[in-house]
């Protein structure tokens, strides 16, 4: 809570593996290893995608995300992994 993460030209991955940018402790239920990713596209958009989570990645307005399927976001979304106590909100800065 309360925290910013910056959003590198190759993107974050976020879940519980020790290779993930943004890492939650390995005993956090719902979320899974390697549980969303979030980038820059080659047209400069910034993307979510789940990646195949068990619990699912959701994004306000849009609801359950399919996983491998990327989705754009813009400032204000606010997107979950598994359940609203793992949020998200996005903030673009250019």
């Amino acid at each position: 809570e309360g925290r910013a993460y910056t959003i590198g030209a190759g993107g974050v991955t976020i879940g519980r593996d020790v290779s993930c940018g943004i890492r939650y402790p390995k005993e956090t239920s719902g979320i899974s290893r390697n549980h969303c990713k979030v980038y820059w596209n080659s047209q400069g958009a910034l993307m979510i995608m789940d990646c195949g989570s068990s619990y699912g990645t959701y994004l306000s307005g849009c609801g359950k995300l399919s996983g491998n399927h990327p989705v754009a976001l813009k400032t204000g979304d606010t997107f979950w992994l598994g359940s609203e106590t793992n949020a998200f909100r996005v903030q673009i800065k250019r």
